[in-house]
Order: structure tokens, then C-alpha cells, then sequence
């Protein structure tokens, strides 16, 4: 039996398997779903544009992945708080009993039961000559914890940058930004990929969605069984008072 209503912050494909089925008319959009949407895709979006502004002086491919600096430094830090945020409110929307002061990376961890972050792809194309196949939660491919490598940089630079300002290279700052990514359309599916219009055009070659608007393009998981599936009429659900479940993180 498939779900009658979405969880909060957690995107599911329908029981037909399209994520969206009405642009003016959906879930997604409801304040009660998330009110930080715009936010949170305005905040991804600025650290795009200055990750950008790094790739001015850092050509972006494997001979430079190594590289390291202050400015990527300053950026690592700026995208994993973005992505421990996200992931702190998705928690917070849902059914987590564990005090938030002592929440960790072990806790985001069981938002992958969720939404299947492990299943997620991300290509970008502006890596040198071609492609770089971005899997930022391939680790969490598992039935239990094991640490994501970037947001172990993360926290080796974060608590000491002498001995660990390798870790803040520009390989590490690739695979948070798509992590943060990926984290953002698990929640708003295609509206991540603009902060600022509603038009969820986009392409999709080969598996992966993309648009004009981003660097990123992403593909989604495809091992959803139909209990897990989506299968509501918003159009009536909306009207109701409790029109969103909450997803039992306690449970995990």
C-alpha cells in the first residue's frame, strides 16, 4: 500500500513515478511542507556563484583537484554548515525525539532511509575536458554508518586547519557542493534548481535532470517500491488540517 500523504521535507515519486505532477498545484510548495524554501536555495545558489569565482583562478579538473587555499578553505566550511542546516531542519520537521544539541553526522545518516541520498548522481560538466560523475553519498550505501570522506575533511580542517589545510582542496569543496545539492532536491526536487522562478522546465539526457540555471545535473533514485511511493490527490489533501505525516527518524 502506497503513502496518502508526503512527509515533510522528503520528496517521493508518485505511484505513476513522475515527482511532480502540477507545477501551480503542489505539495512542495505548501508552507507547511518547509518555509525556508527560498532560503535554502538562495543560500546554495550563492555559494555556486562564488565556488564560480574560485574556478576563475583554479582551472577545474584532476590535475588540480589536490589544490588547496584559503578561499576554498573559507567556501568547504560555508557549504557542510549549509548541508548540516538542511539536514537539521529536516530532521526537526519530522518525528526526532534525540535532543538537537546532540545531533551529528551519525543522525543525518538516517535521513538516507528517507530519501535514499546514497542513490543520488550528480554530473558536472564544466570539469576540464569531460564530465566529473559526482556520488557524494556512495559511503552511505549501508546498513549502517560509515563516514562520508568530504565531511571528514570537513571536520579534520574545521578543528585544525594547520595540520589538516590539505583536507580543504578543491576536490573535497566539489563533493560537498553536491552533497548540498543533492540534499536541497531531495526536498524541493526541481524547484532547487532556481531560487528565484517557479518554472520547473528542465531537461533530462541519459537519466540525469538539468537546467540553464545550474551547474549540476542530477539523478535521482530508482528503487522506490510502491509502499513507499506517493499516491494522493493534493488538490483535495490540501484542504485538510493534517495534510503532511511525519517520518519516524526515532524508528531508525
Amino acid at each position: 500500500m502506497s503513502l496518502n500523504k508526503p512527509f515533510k521535507k522528503i520528496i517521493r515519486p508518485f505511484i505513476d513515478d513522475n515527482y511532480l505532477r502540477s507545477i501551480g498545484n503542489t505539495y512542495l510548495l505548501d508552507s507547511d511542507y518547509s518555509n525556508e524554501r527560498i532560503s535554502s536555495i538562495r543560500a546554495f545558489h550563492l555559494i555556486v556563484q562564488d565556488y564560480l569565482d574560485i574556478l576563475d583562478y583554479i582551472e577545474p579538473n584532476d590535475s588540480n583537484k589536490k589544490v588547496y587555499s584559503h578561499r576554498i578553505y573559507e567556501l568547504f566550511l560555508r557549504t557542510c554548515t549549509e548541508f548540516e542546516s538542511n539536514c537539521k531542519s529536516i530532521l526537526s520537521s519530522n518525528q526526532f525525539s534525540k535532543a538537537p544539541r546532540d545531533w551529528n553526522i551519525t543522525d543525518y545518516f538516517k535521513i538516507n532511509k528517507a530519501s535514499k541520498l546514497h542513490e543520488y548522481k550528480v554530473q558536472l560538466d564544466i570539469w576540464g575536458s569531460t564530465s566529473k560523475l559526482l556520488d557524494p553519498f556512495q559511503e552511505w550505501n549501508s546498513a549502517t554508518y560509515v563516514s562520508l570522506p568530504w565531511y571528514k575533511a570537513y571536520n579534520n580542517v574545521k578543528h585544525n586547519r594547520n595540520n589538516n589545510f590539505h583536507d580543504a582542496s578543491l576536490e573535497n569543496l566539489t563533493l560537498a557542493l553536491s552533497g548540498l545539492f543533492t540534499i536541497l532536491f531531495s526536498q524541493y526536487f526541481s524547484f532547487s534548481f532556481d531560487p528565484f522562478q517557479l518554472n520547473t522546465s528542465f531537461t533530462e539526457d541519459q537519466g540525469f535532470l538539468s537546467t540553464s540555471k545550474n551547474i549540476f545535473k542530477i539523478q535521482l533514485p530508482t528503487t522506490w517500491i510502491n509502499s513507499e511511493k506517493y499516491d494522493f490527490d493534493w488538490n483535495t489533501l490540501k484542504s485538510t488540517a493534517d495534510k503532511f505525516d511525519n517520518f519516524n527518524f526515532d524508528a531508525i
